[in-house]
C-alpha cells in the first residue's frame, strides 16, 4: 500500500522513482540495524527461558547453539523484511525493477546479518559489562544506527560521508573500498562474537522470547506512576458494571505484563519513518498520504501485538473466565474494547508525534474515520484470529507471522473504501454532498456488524 502511494504521488508530480529507492535504501538498513540493536538490549538470544535451562546445562557447546540461533534469525528476519521490500522495489521501479533488486537484495542481507551479529554481540555483552553497560553501549549504536535521520532533517554534509553503520553497509554494491568496508564492519562484528561466545555466563543470559513481549524494564515499573486520571479511571470500583470492570481488568493488564512496550518501539520507528520519508523523498505534495497509509497500517498491528501475550498468559485461563462471568461473550466482547481504546491511544500519539516533527497538516473527518475504523476492524480481526488458534509457542513462531498480516491485511481491505476518499484529490478537500452521508453509513454500519459477531463468541470458539 505504501509502495502504491508513492508510485502514484511519484507520477503525478514527475518525481524521478529512481530516487525514491535511493532514500529508502539508507531508511530500510537503518531500520533493520535499529531491531537488532533492540532486540540485543532485550537479551539477544533467541529463546524461552526453559531452552536456556536445558541447553546450557546439557552437552551441547553454547558456542553451537548461538550460531543455530543465527540461522534461524536469519531465515525469520528474511521472511519478514525481504519479500515486502522486494515488493516495495518492484512496484516503484517497474519496468526497471531488475536493475534495482539485486543491488537492493545485497544491502537488505548485509544488514539482516549485522543486526543479528548486533543483536547476539549486546547480548553476550552482558558476560562482561552487566545490563547497565550493555544499555550504554546499545545507545550508542542507536544513535549511530539513526543518523540517517539526522542527515534528513539537518541536511549536514559531514553525515554521508560520516563511516556509521548504515552508510558503510550501503557500499556493499559499489565496489571497490566501498565493499571492503561493509565487509570489513561485518567481519569485525563476526570477530567480536567469536571473542564473547568462548565463554557464556550461564546467568547472565537473558533469552529474548521471554523478554521482548512480557518483560517490561522493572525499574521503571517501581519508580513510575500513572497520571492521577488515568489511575483513578482503572481503580476498580464496586459499583462498576461487569462491562467496566472487565474493561478496567484488561488495561491492567496491559500495564502489567509488558504488552505495550514492544508496541511503544514500532510507534517510535514508525514515526521516525513518517516523519523521513516524505523529507528525504523531498515530497511536498500531499506527504500526508504516506503519513495516512502508515498510520492505517500501524493501527491494526497494534491489537495483533497485544494478542500474543494474550495467547502465552492468558488463553488457557479461559475457564475460569466461563466460571466467574455472567456470559461469556461480555469477556470477548470488552477484551475488543480494550483493544481499540489502546490502538486509537498509540495511533493519537503517532498523529501527535508526526504532526510535531514532521509539520503539520489539516486532519479531516475522514482522517478520524479512518482511525477509528482501523482500530475497531483490526481488533476484532486480531481477536477473531488468535481465538481460532489452537497452540502458540513463542512471539517468534510461523504462527505469528499470521496473527499480524491477516488484521493487518483485512483490516485494510476494509478500510479501503475511507483511505481511497482520503488520498485522491479532489475527493478530500471539496467531497461531494452525499460523501459524508455515504461514508458514516459504511461506518456505522460495519461497526454495528463487529460489535453483533462479537457478542456471539464463545468459549468452544477460542478452545
Amino acid at each position: 500500500m505504501v509502495s502504491l502511494t508513492l508510485r502514484f504521488y511519484g507520477i503525478v508530480t514527475g518525481m524521478d522513482l529512481d530516487d525514491f529507492v535511493r532514500a529508502l535504501k539508507p531508511l530500510a538498513t537503518s531500520g533493520v540495524l535499529a531491531v537488532g540493536v533492540f532486540l540485543g538490549l532485550k537479551g539477544g538470544v533467541t529463546a524461552l527461558g526453559y531452552e536456556i535451562d536445558y541447553i546450557f546445562t546439557s552437552n551441547v557447546r553454547p558456542r553451537t547453539y548461538l550460531w543455530s540461533d543465527f540461522l534461524f534469525q536469519f531465515i525469520f528476519l528474511n521472511v519478514f523484511t525481504l519479500p515486502s521490500m522486494l515488493l516495495i522495489v518492484t512496484v516503484l521501479t517497474y519496468p526497471r525493477h531488475l536493475i534495482h533488486l539485486f543491488n537492493f537484495v545485497m544491502i537488505v542481507e548485509a544488514a539482516v546479518v549485522s543486526s543479528i551479529l548486533i543483536s547476539h554481540m549486546l547480548g553476550l555483552l552482558r558476560n562482561w559489562l552487566g545490563k547497565r553497560g550493555v544499555m550504554a553501549v546499545g545507545g550508542v549504536m542507536l544513535m549511530l544506527v539513526l543518523l540517517p535521520l539526522l542527515d534528513v532533517f539537518a541536511s549536514l554534509p559531514w553525515v554521508s560521508s560520516f563511516p556509521y553503520p548504515t552508510n558503510l553497509l550501503l557500499g556493499v554494491t559499489g565496489g571497490g573500498l566501498k565493499t571492503s568496508a561493509a565487509f570489513l564492519l561485518i567481519g569485525g562484528l563476526l570477530a567480536v562474537n567469536l571473542f564473547l561466545s568462548r565463554k557464556v555466563e550461564y546467568a547472565g543470559l537473558a533469552p529474548i522470547l521471554t523478554n521482548v513481549f512480557t518483560d517490561p524494564p522493572r525499574k521503571l515499573i517501581t519508580s513510575f506512576k500513572l497520571p492521577q486520571p488515568v489511575a483513578r479511571f482503572l481503580l476498580i470500583n464496586a459499583a462498576d458494571r461487569p462491562t467496566a470492570l472487565l474493561v478496567k481488568a484488561h488495561l491492567t493488564r496491559f500495564l502489567r505484563d509488558g504488552s505495550l512496550w514492544i508496541t511503544a518501539f514500532v510507534l517510535l520507528l514508525l514515526v521516525y519513518v513518517g516523519t523521513a520519508l516524505p523529507r528525504a523523498l523531498a515530497f511536498t505534495a500531499q506527504p500526508e498520504a504516506i503519513f495516512l497509509t502508515i498510520v492505517s497500517l500501524y493501527t491494526p498491528m497494534i491489537p495483533a501485538l497485544l494478542s500474543f501475550n494474550w495467547l502465552l498468559t492468558e488463553k488457557h485461563n479461559l475457564w475460569l473466565v466461563q466460571l466467574s462471568v455472567y456470559r461469556v461473550s461480555s469477556y470477548f466482547y470488552t477484551l475488543l474494547i480494550a483493544y481499540t481504546i489502546v490502538s486509537l491511544i498509540f495511533s493519537s500519539l503517532m498523529v501527535a508525534a508526526v504532526q510535531v516533527f514532521g509539520g503539520l497538516f489539516a486532519l479531516t473527518y475522514l482522517d478520524v474515520l479512518l482511525f477509528l475504523c482501523s482500530a475497531v476492524f483490526g481488533s476484532f480481526l486480531a481477536l477473531v484470529i488468535s481465538s481460532s488458534i489452537k497452540r502458540f509457542s513463542s512471539p517468534f513462531s510461523f504462527t505469528s507471522i499470521f496473527i499480524v498480516v491477516l488484521p493487518l491485511l483485512g483490516s485494510q481491505l476494509l478500510s479501503l473504501p475511507l483511505l481511497v476518499s482520503r488520498l485522491f484529490e479532489p475527493i478530500a478537500t471539496n467531497p461531494p454532498a452525499f460523501l459524508p452521508y455515504l461514508v458514516m453509513g459504511y461506518v456505522l454500519f460495519a461497526l454495528a456488524l463487529v460489535t453483533y459477531s462479537t457478542r456471539d463468541f464463545s468459549i468452544e470458539q477460542a478452545s
